[in-house]
């Protein structure tokens, strides 16, 4: 506990500048919460000694001064973690050639942007994305090489490429609360031996996960 000792000249500092508080892993806190859990009563009290002093030095006192028993309850911390939106990215018309000869030939570039929001309100913030791309495919069963969404905008980093491999790829982290705008570029590697047919299109699924970079713990 802080300020568990010392002087105070005025009574209202333990409301301000010098509270006394309780580390949330000290026993105190461990056993309010035990007590909690289990129904039971649980209470502090608050010893105040001052020294009084006569005329006479031999005659100088201590008097303590005790406080109401207040009754405790701890309770979890309140606070979230959560994904709220995730880029969706829509490319739209796609010329052939480009799907033949790939994008990169062609320098050809297809974008969309798209927004990522992340909220995270916890006592002990932290978090971490993570992001997975199945294979471009369309519903007649063709399957593009391979497809890189490349991204732009991302917490901490300039330029990161997903691919659609089915493989997790860390994606961003952080410990805030936040909204960005996230760019798509589509990179689609050569494809000379497709057959491809009118109004046919092409999807991949991403699956995003976000994860607490904070261990797990009871609540103290």
């Amino acid at each position: 506990m802080t300020n568990s000792s010392g002087d105070i000249n005025n009574l209202a500092d333990l409301n301000t500048a010098q509270p006394l508080t309780f580390a949330k892993n000290s026993s105190f806190m461990k056993q309010a919460a035990a007590a909690t859990a289990s129904g039971k009563s649980y209470q502090a009290q608050l010893t105040l000694t001052t020294s009084v002093n006569s005329e006479e030095a031999a005659n100088k006192k201590e008097v303590a001064v005790l406080s109401n028993k207040a009754e405790l309850q701890v309770q979890p911390a309140l606070g979230k973690l959560t994904l709220d939106q995730v880029p969706n990215f829509r490319f739209g018309n796609v010329l052939a050639k480009d799907v033949y000869a790939g994008t990169s030939a062609q320098k050809q570039r297809y974008a969309v942007s798209d927004r990522l929001k992340i909220t995270d309100t916890r006592v002990e913030p932290g978090w971490k994305l993570t992001a997975k791309m199945t294979k471009m495919a369309s519903k007649e069963g063709q399957q593009l090489s391979t497809t890189t969404i490349n991204m732009s905008g991302l917490p901490g980093i300039a330029n990161l490429g997903l691919i659609d491999n089915n493989s997790e790829t860390a994606i961003a982290s952080g410990k805030s609360s936040n909204t960005w705008s996230v760019t798509g570029n589509l990179l689609l590697n050569a494809n000379p031996a497709l057959q491809l047919k009118i109004g046919e299109t092409f999807a991949s699924e991403i699956t995003w996960t976000l994860n607490s970079t904070q261990p797990e713990v009871p609540a103290a």
